[in-house]
């Protein structure tokens, strides 16, 4: 591991196909979260300001409401853990939990999903099993039925797995 400006930085193998160690970390440091918080929170306003339009039709109410109280009229609580940083946490707020349309739920569920993946990993490396992740993607269109993409899917799947 090496030092930088930014903090620890893992070192990798040269070599393309050859795993990460355990434990190497991409998550950015305390400075350079800032920024991308702040520019998370601001986004978030501004998707709420443009989907007040649709909620008297009941669109969109998990994300027009991320972020305010809990209850209108409620207090919010805050708590300061001081460990090897000190982190504050807010209790009483709503929040909507989209992965896909909201900036600052978006990288709070991806790194309580990547945890948990790592714990999932981690205890079946040590039970002695080969580990693989894959990440599989296909390129659609809006207009593309979901059984037409599916169909495309498992026929590359069935092509992959059976060489």
């Amino acid at each position: 591991m090496g030092k930088s400006p930014r903090g620890i930085v893992p070192s990798f193998p040269q070599k393309i196909g050859t795993p990460a160690p355990w434990g190497a970390s991409f998550a950015l440091s305390p400075v350079d979260r800032e920024p991308a918080r702040r520019r998370a929170y601001a986004l978030r306003e501004v998707s709420r300001s443009l989907l007040m339009a649709y909620e008297l039709g009941g669109h969109f109410p998990g994300l027009i409401t991320c972020g305010l109280p809990l209850t209108q009229g409620e207090w919010v609580s805050l708590a300061l853990y001081e460990g090897e940083e000190v982190v504050a946490r807010a209790t009483g707020i709503r929040t909507c939990g989209s992965v896909w349309a909201c900036p600052v739920c978006a990288p709070v569920e991806a790194d309580r999903r990547g945890e948990a993946l790592a714990r999932v990993v981690a205890r079946r490396w040590a039970q002695g099993w080969r580990v693989a992740h894959a990440v599989l993607t296909v390129r659609h269109t809006r207009g593309q039925g979901l059984e037409a993409v599916f169909r495309v899917l498992s026929q590359a799947w069935r092509r992959m797995t059976s060489h």
